[in-house]
């Protein structure tokens, strides 16, 4: 059964693409506004900015850019459908982009071919609560931290470790259908169960983790678009006390550092911002986000190309939707 989502701590900036769409749609079709925005329109930089990356978007130079915020899912579903018109560029996480074409090439569309540029990257974390950081430390000792946590989800930490204080564990995830960093946190999962970080669908019908996958799906607590596990734990430690999250996310909750633990759990899958341009003129948007993720804490990508298979994180998402029906 789906867990309905749970209320959060809003980030600015995150939820602001169904009211804007149409006059994004309009902008894109300069010969239908008057004439003295003709040259605007035409001249403008449309941008659709997943909401993990909206805090850095807010920064782009709007006379440059027209940007609209909605979650990845939103627009990974509307660019595979038939008469799509897709943005100049899509500011997202990697393989987003590239998901598009695979999920267009099953249905039988013709490929959009974004040319895709990483531009910044992040690492993935757990944050444990502080009140049952020592039983996951006892409990976890010599196993894989996505494989522990997974398998123990919905439990009481006393099934962890004897001596843990009472409550259950609750797993807190960004829904892995709608919002980017949620699929890949169920990627870093994924990884942590089988122990690498290649993922191989061919595994997947493993029965111990259709298991771990199952309890998951059944125990963890999707959080609302617009928060994030790590805000919910902050704010209501009854819904969320073990946090998938980031490094740069983790750094913006500095003040509150002694609420929670962070567990560097190995191995894992790249947290990446990439840029899909899917016009010449998009391209223009990693240069302009580079220096705005970095302000807002991400790292510089090393390699601008994409190393995600989007394959298998299309996949991973439909294996997700059929787990929470």
């Amino acid at each position: 059964a789906t867990r309905r989502p749970l209320a959060g701590a809003t980030r600015t900036g995150d939820i602001a693409g169904i009211a804007r769409e149409p006059r994004e749609r309009f902008a894109r079709h300069p010969r239908l506004a008057n004439a003295g925005r003709d040259v605007e329109a035409a001249g403008k930089v449309t941008v659709v900015c997943s909401t993990e990356v909206a805090a850095a978007c807010d920064g782009l130079d709007r006379k440059q850019f027209t940007v609209t915020v909605e979650s990845a899912g939103t627009t990974l579903d509307r660019l595979t459908q038939v008469g799509a018109h897709p943005p100049d560029a899509w500011i997202t996480l990697d393989p987003f982009p590239g998901m598009v074409d695979e999920a267009r090439r099953v249905v039988q569309l013709a490929a959009l071919a974004p040319d895709i540029t990483a531009v910044g990257s992040d690492a993935p974390k757990l944050a444990v609560s502080t009140q049952w950081a020592a039983a996951f430390a006892a409990g976890c000792n010599g196993q894989r931290a996505w494989s522990c946590v997974g398998n123990a989800a919905g439990q009481p930490w006393t099934n962890v470790a004897t001596d843990a204080p009472a409550g259950s564990v609750l797993v807190g995830l960004s829904d892995p259908t709608t919002e980017a960093i949620g699929l890949v946190s169920l990627a870093n999962g994924v990884a942590g169960y089988f122990g690498t970080d290649v993922l191989d669908t061919g595994s997947w019908s493993d029965p111990g983790f259709t298991g771990w996958l199952r309890n998951v799906s059944s125990k963890a607590n999707v959080v609302a678009v617009g928060s994030t596990p790590l805000s919910t734990m902050l704010i209501r430690k009854t819904a969320v006390n073990v946090a998938a999250t980031s490094q740069t996310e983790i750094a913006s909750h500095s003040a509150a550092s002694t609420e929670f633990t962070v567990v560097d759990a190995q191995p894992s899958v790249a947290v990446t911002a990439v840029v899909g341009a899917f016009t010449s003129k998009g391209a223009r948007a990693a240069s302009a986000i580079t220096p705005l993720l970095v302000a807002a804490g991400w790292s510089r990508a090393t390699d601008p190309k994409p190393m995600l298979t989007a394959g298998t994180f299309v996949a991973l998402r439909a294996l997700w939707k059929d787990n929470t029906r």
